[in-house]
């Protein structure tokens, strides 16, 4: 990324140098001109580009913004983390095999063209450097397993081994002494320069034009170094100021424009390498700072007979536990099908295109993910806990039965202009359908029977499904063929008349076990009368029946709907749109159906935006209730304890 703003800069600054009038054709052919630009211009872009992305990391820092580092999850991270460092392995790949004709790529599906690229020239590997890249893997990976990472191990000699600076030295010594760059072809680092360069200025001219181009790449060193520091920061249990670390690398980057530094963020395969010969602390960067300062002054000679594959070598080695993290999906996938998503299209986004446009991806698609749970927040249907008063739970769980006349609704999540509408519709289905069940009630309970009819466990259940088939078994056979001349199927018209039956089934099933249940004692034989008229006997035993035992079916059936509560204690906030949909379902309930809405356990923003938006003009302020048994005691309920 940085090499092409590079590129297109310094062009541009050539052009207009060589041709007075730089129009869009002499641009144009700025790449063919590439390989005549001079080395200073590429210095200058290069230095002015450091300078602005110091600029812009040291602004947004002071500007906090690191706070929108909350956006890289810590899934996002690990996925572009891993895939990152599978691009870092793949670069060394050439190096371990001795390719040289390999040319780098960039951009876009720059991974999928190198391994074609690597597999077509696999025949030209070079072999001596095959064998030492072996013996160097080898020597690094088993020292690491059953030495540094070996718990018995370490508590005899007490610290760990540096296996990758000894694999330096010897691999040095050898070179040096078998001469293997002359003799057997093995390529060495040849050439380190020594010393320090001279500070100079940037050309600061050069920055208001470059302010724009480098916002993005800004952007993404950032991200890389906030990601790296929090992978590390997780590993190692400790906190990082995210603003902080935008302040040094802002400061760093300035600070090394005037040294003819190229941009600086977090370096994945050094930051590895530290942490894999055991670093924990700010003194290895100090440390390892000194060393190559050591090296670049005095030492820098003393390297050169060093194999370049040898470095390949221990970069592959440190980045096996970050790209042991592609493992991470199986966790993901059994928790969170969601969170495994985010993971995968950030892995192979950054793998397929690049690190800069994977990351972007990920943000983007985590940014998705992040509105579309906002929107379709979860909405429960609470009831009461039987043999409780005050127990309210969702009525999916066992033993949950919903209160007469009274729907009480659930929001996990904030109502705003985004879900404000889907929820509303949903209270409106569930007040549906609660007038569909009592309208059934009305077409299928028949006469009211003589005697009190008690019920056995099951009975309630076995008789709502009787009353809904026998209405069902009597459907008229031109409804099959009405649905069929709408475009349907018959499989499928009798599927949506099965549907409809089923649906209707559990309506009935659902009022039927409102009712509180409690255990008598049965000592002498009884009979009661099921619905299908038959006699059955009761032994001596402990049954279950309901109370209060109802005189008939209708009393369990027709309870018409006196109020819906929402629960909010689980509403984050809420925005104008959200108040005024609540509002607007207030006035439908009210004026239409006669049912009351009670809000329970509002926090203090929620009821002051609720108020502020005019809802308690229209709703009196005692709809706000603390909580959904003080909405319940404020109905007068206790009678269908």
């Amino acid at each position: 990324m940085t090499g092409g703003i590079v590129h297109t800069v310094s062009a541009e600054m050539y052009s207009r140098q060589n041709y007075t009038d730089v129009d869009n054709a002499t641009l144009s052919v700025m790449d063919d001109i590439g390989d005549r630009i001079p080395f200073e211009f590429r210095l200058r872009a290069l230095i002015a580009i450091t300078l602005c992305v110091g600029l812009w990391q040291l602004m947004m820092g002071i500007f906090r913004f690191g706070y929108f580092a909350v956006l890289l999850s810590d899934h996002l991270i690990k996925g572009f983390t891993t895939a990152a460092a599978f691009h870092v392995f793949s670069t060394q790949l050439k190096l371990v095999f001795g390719l040289h004709k390999i040319k780098e790529w960039h951009g876009p599906l720059k991974l999928i063209y190198f391994y074609y690229e690597f597999f077509s020239h696999l025949g030209s590997t070079h072999i001596p450097t095959l064998v030492f890249s072996l013996v160097c893997i080898t020597v690094l990976y088993l020292t690491r397993v059953f030495v540094n990472q070996n718990p018995r191990v370490m508590k005899v000699i007490r610290f760990p081994v540096p296996i990758e600076l000894l694999v330096i030295i010897f691999a040095t010594l050898t070179s040096y002494e078998m001469e293997l760059e002359t003799s057997w072809g093995v390529e060495t680092i040849y050439n380190i320069p020594t010393g320090l360069p001279s500070p100079v200025l940037p050309p600061f001219s050069m920055i208001p034009e470059l302010l724009g181009r480098t916002f993005s790449l800004a952007i993404v060193a950032s991200a890389i170094l906030i990601s790296l520091a929090k992978i590390f920061a997780a590993k190692r249990q400790y906190k990082i100021d995210c603003n902080q670390e935008l302040i040094a690398a802002g400061l760093a980057n300035i600070f090394g424009a005037f040294f003819l530094c190229i941009p600086v963020t977090g370096a994945l395969a050094r930051s590895a390498l530290q942490e894999s010969v055991g670093g924990s602390t700010q003194m290895v960067s100090l440390v390892s700072a000194t060393i190559v300062l050591i090296v670049l002054v005095a030492l820098g000679r003393f390297l050169e007979p060093l194999p370049r594959a040898c470095l390949g070598c221990i970069i592959m080695v440190a980045l096996i536990n970050m790209l042991k993290g592609a493992m991470e999906i199986v966790r993901l996938w059994k928790v969170s099908l969601i969170d495994a998503s985010i993971f995968m299209v950030t892995l192979l986004a950054t793998l397929l295109l690049d690190v800069d446009f994977g990351l972007a991806i990920g943000v983007l698609y985590s940014l998705l993910v992040f509105a579309f749970r906002l929107q379709y927040g979860q909405l429960e249907v609470m009831g009461r806990l039987r043999g409780t008063k005050d127990e309210i739970m969702p009525i999916d769980e066992p033993k949950v039965d919903e209160i007469i006349g009274v729907k009480i609704f659930r929001l996990h999540g904030p109502l705003y202009s985004g879900n404000a509408e889907s929820f509303v519709s949903k209270v409106r289905k569930a007040v549906l359908a609660n007038e569909k069940a009592v309208s059934v009630s009305h077409a299928l309970v028949p006469e009211p029977a003589a005697k009190k009819w008690i019920a056995m466990p099951g009975e309630f259940e076995e008789f709502a499904g009787q009353l809904v088939r026998r209405r069902y078994s009597q459907v008229p056979a031109n409804l099959t063929r009405m649905r069929m001349q709408a475009g349907r199927s018959q499989s499928e018209a009798t599927a949506e008349i099965s549907h409809d039956s089923n649906a209707e089934a559990a309506l009935v099933k659902r009022n039927l076990r409102r009712h509180s249940v409690a255990p008598i004692s049965m000592t002498t034989f009884k009979t009661i009368k099921e619905s299908t008229g038959s006699l059955k006997p009761i032994k001596e035993t402990q049954l279950w029946v309901k109370e209060p035992i109802i005189e008939t079916m209708e009393e369990a059936l027709e309870e018409p709907l006196r109020a819906i509560i929402i629960d909010c204690s689980s509403v984050s906030f809420i925005d104008v749109v959200g108040s005024d949909a609540l509002l607007r379902l207030a006035r439908e309930c009210s004026l239409e159906k006669g049912i009351r809405l009670i809000l329970a356990a509002c926090s203090g923003s929620v009821r002051d935006i609720m108020i502020l938006s005019g809802f308690t003009k229209v709703v009196p302020a005692e709809c706000f209730v603390k909580n959904v048994f003080t909405g319940l005691e404020s109905l007068d309920l206790h009678k269908d304890y």
